[in-house]
């Protein structure tokens, strides 16, 4: 369970009074079941009995936030999502395929959705676009060649 594990994190941690600490927690989502990570800072404070108390101030991923935000402009579904995810990650169609359960043909179908909703021709561009790296796009008039879906 997700205290068991923050638990350990915690006595794992070289933590002393007074420094502070931080590490990454995966705590899988409610609804989804995928995992979704969050930045952990410790700050330990001693009490007047002498007693260590720990204050944990969790927060998602700041870069989660970001491509989040660019995905729900894009509109795109709950599984684009998770395939624009891993496409940022650096993920290959058949990487994606076996993270997800699902066909290769499947994966490239979503990634055409996706850069149709993106308004994008490849996998540079939408990583791009997702992170607002805002390189140009290609013009599509002239492009004589399109980067194949892999």
């Amino acid at each position: 369970d997700i205290f068991g594990e923050l638990r350990q994190q915690l006595l794992r941690a070289p933590l002393g009074v007074g420094p502070r600490g931080r590490f990454s927690l995966a705590v899988p989502h409610i609804e989804s079941g995928l995992l979704h990570p969050f930045d952990v800072d410790v700050r330990a404070f001693r009490s007047i009995d002498g007693r260590t108390y720990y204050l944990l101030i969790t927060s998602e991923r700041g870069e989660r936030k970001a491509l989040d935000g660019a995905c729900a402009s894009f509109d795109l579904s709950a599984r684009e999502i998770e395939v624009a995810r891993l496409i940022c990650a650096g993920q290959t169609n058949a990487d994606i395929s076996r993270e997800l359960g699902i066909a290769q043909r499947t994966v490239e179908n979503h990634l055409r959705s996706i850069y149709a909703k993106a308004g994008v021709n490849s996998r540079t561009q939408l990583v791009s676009q997702l992170l607002g790296l805002n390189c140009p796009k290609a013009d599509q008039s002239t492009s004589g060649r399109r980067e194949r879906l892999q």
